[in-house]
């Protein structure tokens, strides 16, 4: 499960209203009124990364699609007497998203956050869940761990700030537990108790095991303070830190806002000042594995993260406000992209990011004729390539430009969260999109795959003068895309003379196909086998009248074997010529496949004797 990253933007605030039920089943009718849109474009890009930036930006193709299906505008609460909401970040997981946000009032802003059902978008809490500590409260975040989620934020209850924590269960909505305080750090000569160094703009990932939560602040180093990027691991059945004091990532970036996002063993915690850049953390150890930071941009800010498992996706604000991404490899920190990836024209907002389990999507807001828009962009993990496509919105106060989060529960499915202008209220609302945008698997060539038409056995009746004719192979790489079948001992290549009908026996039909990712082979065994039994007649009349005292003369029959030709047939039975009666001899034969003949017969009536 994947973090989403969020900033601050402009703060005002409300306090949740308890009536509404009535709008809360309005606002769900809403999730059912989804509007076609099209535009998407196709971008490539492969090979090692570098970390600076092209001077000019990629602009993406536009070519269209039936598939995206964009819920109305949701709103993300019911209260509707809210003096302002901002800062917003996702998670999902067990078939709903939690969306966290600032909302402002007269006292100082505090921490709220709304389930929201995946499938329609409707809302699952009458009002807000609270999330209050005593203080200002900024700059949340949250990640789910399977049963609960823990939503971070930054505290400026006192001087310095310091980062707090607390669960909220996912099946009903309840807050469990209290805040906790996570940004430990220890201080020289470590004594027990908690230190008032500052900790600002947390983010979070979960594991499978426990809770990664990252910020950037202050730290001691030989008794001399410094800033950096810190983390602590959490436990998720409790909410309490699993490390005694946290951990430094990074000696520098401690003023920009870190994100972490959690794949195949390890994290990426990336950061961005002058520069973009990241480390990775062993889960088990929570060792970090780069020494010095991966240089992932020579210039850019805002930097997020999701992870594909094996893979990163890190994109960020570059040169001109123009988002920017690349794919880092989670295995050794190599970047998989010669050039960062462009995924916008123009200018825009902070990005969020996330993964829906085949591809990368990223979210934020940019100018457009007319107003601000909701711009997103998915991201193929195996080649980079990017398609983009604007998420109808109306306009959106130049002030609430910051602070998109998204998250997704499925291919093709995610949520889009981000502040709008309400001019019924004059302040800001977090507003909702639920996005449908199924894509066809991607498909990778690789090695063909050989299938011998009618199975690998073929059994054929033995057939003097017939000819051999082979049913064939064929073979397609992973794409579908045909490959040429090479044939031998089929009767019509060089390779062999083939299966022969004229004689029973076990014969083999080699086949294979290959392209540049490999080989393919197969055979079938092909049977001649005789399951055919004779077929014999009477020469002469089934029925005879021989004269007493002279030789009786057989007639014989004949028997006539499809893979044998012809055989001769034995009689059983005999005729006394020289006693008067009725006599009975049949006929039969068996072929060399041991199959016998229906047996025919003959009556011999012998009359007249003179004794």
């Amino acid at each position: 499960m994947n973090t989403i990253g969020s900033a601050p933007g402009a703060v005002a605030g409300s306090e949740a209203a308890p009536h509404a039920r009535r709008r809360v089943q309005d606002r769900i009718r809403l999730g059912g009124s989804l509007a076609l849109l099209a535009a998407l474009g196709v971008l490539g890009g492969c090979g090692p990364a570098a970390p600076s930036e092209p001077s000019e930006p990629q602009t993406p193709g536009n070519t269209s699609t039936d598939s995206l299906v964009v819920s109305s505008e949701l709103p993300a609460s019911v209260v509707s007497y809210s003096p302002g909401e901002s800062q917003t970040a996702i998670a999902a997981g067990n078939g709903m998203y939690l969306v966290v946000w600032v909302q402002d009032y007269a006292a100082p802003p505090n921490i709220r956050a709304m389930r929201v059902r995946a499938s329609d978008g409707a809302l699952l809490d009458a009002e807000p869940i609270r999330l209050d500590h005593p203080g200002h409260n900024t700059n949340p975040a949250v990640a789910f761990d399977g049963t609960h989620f823990l939503v971070v934020w930054e505290n400026l209850l006192r001087s310095p700030s310091r980062i707090y924590g607390v669960r909220v269960r996912a099946s009903d909505g309840a807050v469990v537990g209290s805040a906790e305080m996570l940004s430990i750090v220890q201080m020289p000569p470590a004594p027990p108790y908690m230190n008032p160094v500052a900790s600002y703009r947390p983010a979070v990932a979960f594991d499978g095991t426990n809770y990664l939560v990252v910020w950037s602040g202050e730290y001691y180093s030989n008794y001399s303070l410094q800033t950096g990027v810190l983390g602590i691991r959490v436990n998720p059945s409790n909410g309490w830190t699993a490390d005694q004091y946290a951990f430094l990532l990074s000696p520098a970036y401690g003023s920009a806002k870190p994100s972490v996002a959690y794949g195949d063993g390890r994290y990426l915690v990336t950061f961005s000042g002058s520069g973009v850049a990241g480390v990775r953390v062993d889960a088990t150890t929570r060792a970090v594995l780069d020494s010095t930071p991966i240089p992932i941009a020579g210039g850019g800010q805002n930097a997020v993260v999701a992870s594909s498992g094996s893979q990163f996706l890190v994109s960020w604000l570059g040169s001109g406000g123009v988002l920017r991404g690349t794919r880092v490899r989670a295995s050794d920190g190599a970047m998989l992209d010669s050039a960062s990836l462009s995924m916008s024209a123009s200018p825009g907002g902070l990005p969020a990011v996330t993964f829906d389990g085949t591809d990368y999507r990223v979210a934020w807001q940019s100018n457009r004729p007319g107003g601000r828009g909701l711009f997103s962009a998915r991201v193929a993990p195996s080649n980079g390539a990017v398609a983009g496509a604007e998420l109808s919105l109306s306009g959106i106060n130049a002030s609430t430009a910051l602070g998109t989060g998204i998250a997704s529960t499925g291919q093709g499915r995610f949520l889009v969260s981000y502040p709008q202008h309400d001019a019924v209220t004059n302040n800001d609302r977090i507003k909702l999109r639920l996005v449908d945008d199924p894509q066809p698997d991607e498909c990778v060539p690789g090695a063909p795959v050989l299938v011998v038409n009618g199975g690998p056995e073929l059994v054929l009746e033995c057939q003097p003068g017939a000819t051999y004719s082979d049913p064939g192979a064929t073979a397609t790489d992973g794409c579908g895309n045909p490959v040429q079948v090479h044939a031998y001992n089929t009767g019509a290549d060089s390779s062999g003379p083939g299966p022969n009908l004229r004689y029973e026996g076990s014969y083999t039909v080699s086949y294979a196909a290959w392209n540049s990712a490999g080989e393919a082979n197969a055979s079938r065994t092909v049977l001649v086998d005789d399951r055919t039994a004779p077929v014999v007649t009477l020469r002469g009349p089934a029925h005879m009248v021989h004269t007493c005292n002279t030789f009786w003369n057989d007639p014989g029959a004949d028997a006539v074997d499809g893979c044998y030709s012809n055989l001769m047939p034995w009689r059983a039975g005999e005729v006394n010529a020289w006693a008067e009666g009725t006599y009975t001899v049949s006929y039969n034969v068996t072929d060399g496949g041991g199959n016998s003949a229906v047996p025919v017969t003959r009556t011999v009536e012998v009359v007249d004797c003179p004794w």
